[in-house]
């Protein structure tokens, strides 16, 4: 069964959830959240406020150099936190903007620092968990097989109402027991606090629980399975003898995510090399315009693209002349003057010399070929900010851990996860004006019949209270000259010492005094309810 849109919709109608506006990706390594910074990272001018406050922590006196394990440690820790409250931030930006996030079967950092936040209190973000059920690496592990196998067993057809009356599917945490599961060493004896492995496709990764079962921490999981090829029979079954080819593919999942919202991505830093396709992956999404968190002060790729785009950001400040000086061609930079175009300025901007800025920043010596920035790649973006300056200034953010606060980085993020420049159409085309426009007047129709109703419900409310106001005031003043009356004069009233005045030869005269009783009590009282 392959996903479409209508089934995807009718999934967030039984889940009582609007389709997202975007669908949050991240792109990085599973590096565990406590080894974050590397040595060349650590000598970047970013890290010099983080070392100095290292060292103050350390016992004065002594000769620290910048590779001291203990420093290390501080430095590594600290950045933890510094960026788990940064990807705080795109959670809460994400939440806001009824964004989603996106996990596959490969877990990346967003996932790691994005459940610190979420233990700690400061964010509740909907994620969103595909995998293929069959997936090798699951399918070698008893303890995932049988999980998986009591989950299709007591699987149920979709509705609202299932969702809503569906008891919860209690499973063992066998698979999560460090004293229970022993098939990965590093985790029977740190659990999840430790692991040396930075990608998935390492031997050392084999038996880690990560690698078992999906996400397990998602609101939402969509789970795919192989059937058996039974003739004859009433209802497919799931064939628990298939197993896809390779571990943790997402290539196998029938799953087009971009079939239910526009994606985005948040690129963290690798220490390690081998990150060529996440860098293509990632320019070609900044180029594609998609919304693009760069995460600063991580290492390699995601560091250079960071200094790479913050040095480009600076033809829209305010005084961008001055603020590209230093990266302007020689030739260029004489000729132009005042308040150059966009344009203009960035056809003076030096690709070789944006390339020097950030091996000036960041020691690039410790990256594979393959890994770092080259000229095409600056030429690329430059030409996608000469094609679409707005898209590139409101769809790439960098969000910086050591320097970023709420006041700065929050808006940003939430106009690039709702900017309308998402996708590869220009948005001055017809077809996007087109369908703008019919929303927009289908909108109005919509407020302008809401507002016709809410003005007669409006109308009709002041005129029953103003009959039921009145009514009240004319049996007060007819019950006045009831008592006016049997007792002669108004004078007599007031200083009769007979209770009872009203004559006693009607009757009917004491029901229709109730009577005018109550509704001088009641009438007052639905004028209050109505109003």
């Amino acid at each position: 069964l392959t996903l479409t849109e209508p089934i995807l919709r009718q999934i967030c109608t039984a889940l009582d959830k609007e389709v997202p506006s975007l669908l949050l990706r991240g792109m990085g390594s599973v590096t565990h959240c406590s080894k974050m910074s590397t040595p060349q990272l650590r000598k970047s001018p970013g890290f010099k406020p983080l070392l100095s406050e290292a060292k103050g922590s350390l016992p004065s006196g002594e000769n620290i150099r910048d590779n001291d394990r203990r420093l290390v440690d501080i430095v590594n820790r600290v950045l933890e936190k510094k960026i788990a409250s940064a990807v705080g931030l795109l959670g809460c930006a994400a939440a806001r903007t009824n964004v989603w996030t996106l996990t596959l079967p490969q877990v990346t950092s967003l996932e790691l620092f994005l459940q610190q936040s979420i233990e700690a209190g400061d964010v509740d973000v909907f994620r969103m968990a595909v995998a293929h059920v069959q997936d090798k690496a699951y399918m070698e592990s008893k303890l995932s097989k049988h999980l998986f196998k009591k989950l299709y067993d007591n699987s149920q057809q979709m509705s609202p109402e299932g969702v809503a009356y569906f008891e919860p599917i209690l499973l063992q945490g066998d698979l999560w027991g460090p004293s229970v599961n022993d098939m990965h060493p590093e985790f029977a004896e740190h659990g999840m606090d430790h692991w040396s492995f930075d990608t998935i496709d390492q031997q050392i990764v084999t038996g880690h629980p990560l690698t078992l079962w999906p996400w397990p921490h998602a609101n939402l999981f969509l789970l795919f399975y192989h059937e058996e090829n039974i003739r004859g029979a009433i209802q497919p079954e799931a064939d628990w003898q298939f197993q896809t080819t390779k571990r943790l593919d997402h290539d196998s999942i029938p799953f087009v995510p971009a079939l239910l919202a526009p994606i985005g991505y948040a690129f963290f830093g690798t220490p390690r090399g081998g990150c060529t396709a996440k860098k293509k992956l990632i320019m070609q999404a900044m180029r594609s315009a998609s919304p693009v968190v760069l995460v600063d002060n991580t290492p390699n790729v995601a560091k250079q693209l960071s200094l790479a785009v913050t040095a480009l950001r600076r033809v829209y400040e305010h005084a961008p002349l001055s603020n590209c000086r230093p990266f302007l061609d020689d030739s260029a930079s004489t000729a132009l003057t005042g308040t150059p175009a966009l344009q203009e300025l960035l056809q003076a901007v030096s690709p070789g010399k944006i390339l020097q800025y950030v091996e000036d920043q960041f020691d690039v010596s410790g990256m594979d070929n393959s890994d770092k920035l080259t000229p095409s790649d600056i030429m690329g973006l430059m030409d996608f900010m000469k094609r679409r300056p707005q898209a590139f200034r409101e769809m790439v953010c960098v969000l910086d851990p050591l320097m970023d606060n709420i006041d700065r980085a929050m808006p940003q993020m939430m106009a690039a996860f709702t900017s309308h420049h998402t996708g590869l159409n220009e948005c001055n085309s017809v077809g996007f004006n087109h369908s703008l426009l019919l929303k927009a007047w289908g909108l109005h129709a919509k407020l302008t019949r809401t507002e016709v109703a809410l003005r007669r419900l409006l109308t009709g409310t002041v005129f029953l209270v103003f009959l039921a106001l009145n009514m009240s005031t004319a049996i007060a003043m007819l019950m006045v000259c009831l008592h006016v009356n049997s007792a002669g004069t108004f004078q007599s009233i007031m200083f009769s010492p007979a209770p009872d005045l009203l004559p006693e030869k009607d009757e009917n005269l004491p029901d229709i005094v109730m009577g005018m009783h109550v509704l001088l009590i009641a009438l007052p009282i639905a004028a209050a309810l109505l109003i």
